[in-house]
């Protein structure tokens, strides 16, 4: 019992719990809340789940949804290493090795041929086999394996799950090591609500008084920093660890009430056998999982009803479809540089495109009092827009609709008139891409 300590008159585990679970596919959201509830009820550390089925990219919030607060997901393609091979690389690691997975090997009939081929290349290792429960409904075998080295003395025991839908059981394994502690969690906060407004307003005007005109944006950093922290002091708060699902605690007592069935239901089936046991078992697996999955659902929708902004929603969503916020910047510009090369870039950027309407307008032969950049900018607009622009060299400049001339005809409409440009300028620009967009779409239709 040295590894066993109590906790609010309850006794609870430090080992390390690992799992082993064939998913036959994650993509049904019932089996996704099944394992999300089995990794928080028997307090997982690390869960290998195999034939997940997941993609490389599109299932963003599948993996989204399968993951517990305080948890990360790792996913894997396919191992292609052979078994003597990945056996012989566990050898030459430092420390213990414990190797999991689907075998597809029924260990439980060492007469088969094959299983007596692997079971001689695990033992040439040194590792054996440490799941004696059958883990395959249909036919009662142990397919699912934990391999690991008796010298290494690191399984405590294993045992098989049945809380997941599928044809296979999970297995769990609790090792001869302690979880590491849970470090607190501190952040940084300011009580920015509590600020005086009247107060806060006089002494920014008051800094602007003292720095004068001629301020740097270093000093008005320093200055509105050193006033922020005069008036909203930051502070080192502790916050929970997050390991606790948001919704969890409108439904603690009755999700309580409905384990508490399902686990006298799975006793009863376990003894008996029977299938109607086995039935009943099922259903109050169900009502564990229609339970936690009305929750979540509830709990999100209130709060993207309860949204005051668009920004909110949006926020909710990438949650919820595992949308990251990560902002990559570039790595080859020292971090106090990029400030300057952002302005830099679009700076140039900015004088490029005037000096090119520049030239573009002296081509044509247009002086500044003719027409003006802005009214240029639309009809290169309308150039890459439009297969041809609107207006035909020798038609009038009137309303309605006027006939499509080529490309090769769009310096002679715009050199034969300075209208051709001006009637652009004179229209609003809700009318000029109102028109854009019913063009573009009849184009499309062609």
């Amino acid at each position: 019992m040295g590894n066993v300590i109590a906790i609010n008159g309850r006794h609870q585990d430090t080992r390390m719990t690992v799992g082993l679970f064939n998913t036959q596919s994650v993509g049904s959201k019932s089996k996704r809340t099944q394992i999300v509830d089995f990794i928080k009820d028997e307090n997982m550390d690390i869960l290998f789940l195999t034939e997940t089925w997941l993609k490389t990219s599109g299932d963003e919030s599948k993996c989204a949804d399968l993951v517990p607060p305080g948890y990360k997901l790792r996913s894997f393609p396919r191992a292609t290493r052979e078994l003597p091979d990945l056996l012989d690389y566990c050898n030459l690691l430092r420390g213990k090795s414990v190797v999991v997975g689907d075998f597809n090997v029924h260990y439980d009939v060492p007469a088969d041929p094959l299983t007596s081929k692997v079971l001689d290349i695990v033992s040439r290792f040194d590792f054996t086999q440490g799941v004696q429960e059958a883990t395959y409904y249909r036919s009662g075998h142990i397919l699912d394996w934990v391999l690991h080295r008796e010298a290494d003395q690191l399984i405590h025991s294993c045992r098989v799950n049945h809380m997941v839908s599928s044809d296979h059981a999970a297995v769990l394994c609790r090792l001869k090591v302690s979880r590491p502690k849970r470090q607190p969690v501190y952040r940084t906060v300011r009580d920015i609500k509590a600020i005086d407004r009247d107060s806060f307003k006089a002494d920014v005007q008051d800094m602007l008084d003292d720095l004068g005109p001629d301020l740097s944006a270093q000093q008005l950093d320093d200055g509105l920093r050193g006033l922020l922290d005069r008036h909203a002091p930051a502070t080192e708060k502790r916050v929970p660890s997050g390991h606790t699902s948001p919704w969890y605690a409108a439904v603690s007592d009755i999700l309580r009430d409905a384990k508490k069935e399902r686990r006298r239901a799975e006793r009863k089936w376990r003894k008996s056998g029977l299938t109607v046991d086995s039935q009943i078992f099922l259903t109050a697996k169900q009502l564990v999982t229609d339970i936690v999955q009305n929750a979540k659902e509830e709990y999100w929708s209130s709060k993207i009803k309860a949204s005051t902004s668009v920004k909110n929603v949006f926020l909710t969503s990438n949650r919820l479809l595992g949308r990251s916020r990560d902002f990559i910047l570039p790595t080859n510009i020292p971090p106090n540089d990029l400030s300057d090369a952002f302005a830099e870039f679009f700076t140039t950027k900015i004088k490029t495109i005037r000096d090119e309407l520049e030239t573009f307008r002296v081509s044509l032969g247009f002086s500044p009092a003719d027409v003006t950049i802005a009214q240029l900018v639309v009809v290169v607009c309308l150039w890459d827009v439009f297969p041809e622009p609107v207006l035909r060299k020798g038609d009038p400049l009137g309303s309605g609709c006027h006939p499509f001339a080529r490309h090769d005809r769009a310096s002679a409409c715009i050199s034969d008139s300075a209208g051709c440009v001006m009637v652009f300028g004179s229209l609003s620009c809700q009318v000029m891409f109102r028109m854009l967009r019913r063009r573009q779409r009849k184009c499309e239709r062609r």
